[in-house]
Parts: structure tokens; sequence; C-alpha cells
């Protein structure tokens, strides 16, 4: 690839230029692929109008197990699909593949730099219901 390109195999500098590229998979949640204008106002005022994190947060919920870590932008498939790890009885799954699933964030080090705290680390690959009970 030329140093031009806008991305790479696996770090996506321009998010439209990847989206119109034939790298992208194929929607598989089409909720999210096709969500109504009013749903995508929401979304993109919770992220602060930032229309690369909107876009790559549309992605990552709208694709099986293709990812984009909104911190570092590094394209790769998630190890899980959200649907197999809730499916899952036994809880073999880790922190970080619940995480890559829930959110794209790839690792904790990604997860920290978006949000600034160590403090937040019990947080790291919980639903919202394990989250309400670390805070209670």
């Amino acid at each position: 690839m030329s140093s031009t390109s806008s991305f790479n195999e696996n770090f996506i500098d321009d998010i439209n230029a990847f989206l119109a590229s034939s790298k992208v998979a194929p929607i598989v949640h089409e909720d999210w692929g096709y969500m109504p204008d009013n749903k995508k106002k929401v979304i993109r005022q919770l992220m602060g109008n930032n229309e690369d994190l909107f876009q790559i947060f549309v992605y990552n919920k709208s694709r099986s197990i293709d990812r984009i870590c909104p911190r570092c932008r590094k394209h790769y498939s998630a190890v899980n699909t959200i649907d197999n790890i809730e499916a899952d009885q036994t809880g073999s799954y880790t922190n970080g593949q619940l995480e890559q699933a829930l959110s794209g964030i790839c690792s904790l080090e990604c997860f920290q730099a978006l949000n600034g705290s160590n403090a937040l680390n019990d947080w790291f690959g919980k639903i919202a219901d394990q989250v309400q009970i670390l805070t209670n």
C-alpha cells in the first residue's frame, strides 16, 4: 500500500475511505446498520458530535466480529460475538473478549487511554448490570 493511503491492513486513518472500500465487512445487525435519523442524532450528541467516533460505533455495532478500536483505530476481528458470549453459561470468556464484542475497544491500554483513569479498570469488560454491582 502506498504511503498516501488512508488506511492499511491494521490501522484506519480515514474512516470514510475505509467504509467506501472493499475491506468493509457486511452488515449483520441491520437495526444498527440502517437506523432512523432521530436515533443517529441522539447517538451523535452522546459522542460529542464526533463523526468519526459515531461511524466507528455504528460499524462495530452492525458487524458480527469485525471491529475498529475507537482509540487506536486498529481494524481487527473480535474473538467472540456478543451473542456467543451471552449464550455461554460457562463464563469462559475474558473481560477483553467481552469489551471487544461490546464496544470494539481492543485492549485494556486503549480502554485506559479513552477513560483517562486507572480507577475504571474494574469496568473493563463489564456489562451495565455488572457495573451497577461495582458502584453500589
